[in-house]
């Protein structure tokens, strides 16, 4: 099932390479057959081939447009649903004395787990070790009872053990409760609207003009568009500017790799940066178009 749901965003992430794969294969056939010639000097087989990749780039938007705006968030949300919602039901099937991670951060041992009378799930002599997401601060939790139910597990007659960096601290409690729905990131993943990347473009739409991620987040999924369409291109232009130096498929393949690295840090590190809007915007933008004017350069050049 989980597999269904990431299928959409496997055929996004692949299709640059398919493309790339495609349009350097094409035209190292031509390398190999000695048909390029014609390219050289016949100026109308040149705009046919241009025509061609043109044709092919344009096609691909068919695919590439409701994937990236509409069925990838989707698919992807209800993928992370479903791993949370697995994690959580997860919890009854949890073998005695082993350790377990429930979620990122959330480690639990205990000695043994009975059912009461309303179904609700008894566990002895619980510990839990949490440590919170890019924080070196973590929690240890000794508990002689516990008891999960609706989501909450309640913790009975232990005690918690504080590490914040150098300092430690002791405390004791008679009844603590745990939101295991929030812990897992389930209660989260009910809520699309906390992280943009799952939601639909006529939802980023409406909020770009309040909420800066959801700008940022429009504007990767355009730069996603923009390079997808360049790609075929940047492509031909490198096969026609190093054709002398290309006798194998190796090369090429290079190339693509690369190609489809830089696009993969163009679309993907701007949320490390978003403070800096001219940073973004030249990441996601100039890299392509730069790249594209480079390669069109030599491939011109080179005829």
């Amino acid at each position: 099932m989980f597999a269904c749901f990431m299928f959409p965003l496997m055929v996004l992430h692949a299709i640059p390479l398919a493309s790339a794969c495609s349009v350097a294969f094409v035209t190292l056939q031509l390398f190999v057959k000695d048909e390029f010639m014609f390219l050289r000097f016949l100026p109308e087989a040149r705009k046919a081939l241009v025509k061609a990749v043109l044709f092919f780039s344009c096609s691909l938007l068919l695919t590439i447009v409701p994937l990236l705006f509409s069925w990838v968030p989707q698919s992807y949300l209800r993928g992370k649903q479903f791993l949370a919602t697995s994690a959580y039901h997860h919890l009854d099937c949890l073998q005695q004395q082993k350790w377990h991670k429930i979620a990122p951060g959330f480690t639990t041992r205990f000695e043994s787990k009975e059912k009461d009378e309303e179904g609700a799930l008894i566990l002895k002599s619980t510990i839990i070790r949490f440590k919170e997401k890019n924080k070196t601060d973590f929690y240890l939790i000794f508990a002689e009872r516990g008891k999960l139910q609706n989501g909450i597990l309640f913790l009975y007659d232990g005690r918690i053990n504080t590490h914040l960096g150098k300092e430690f601290s002791l405390g004791t409690f008679t009844c603590m409760q745990i939101d295991l729905e929030q812990i897992t990131g389930l209660a989260d993943f009910y809520k699309p609207e906390t992280c943009t990347k799952f939601l639909m473009s006529s939802q980023l739409l409406d909020q770009k003009d309040h909420d800066y991620l959801s700008l940022l987040e429009l504007h990767k999924r355009w730069a996603q568009l923009l390079w997808n369409i360049l790609i075929p291109f940047i492509t031909l232009w490198f096969m026609i500017a190093f054709m002398s130096k290309i006798h194998t498929f190796i090369m090429p393949l290079s190339f693509v790799g690369l190609l489809f690295l830089l696009f993969y840090f163009s679309t993907n590190s701007v949320g490390s940066c978003y403070q800096y809007p001219w940073l973004v915007y030249g990441i996601l933008y100039i890299i392509p178009l730069l790249g594209s004017l480079y390669f069109f350069w030599r491939s011109e050049k080179s005829w």
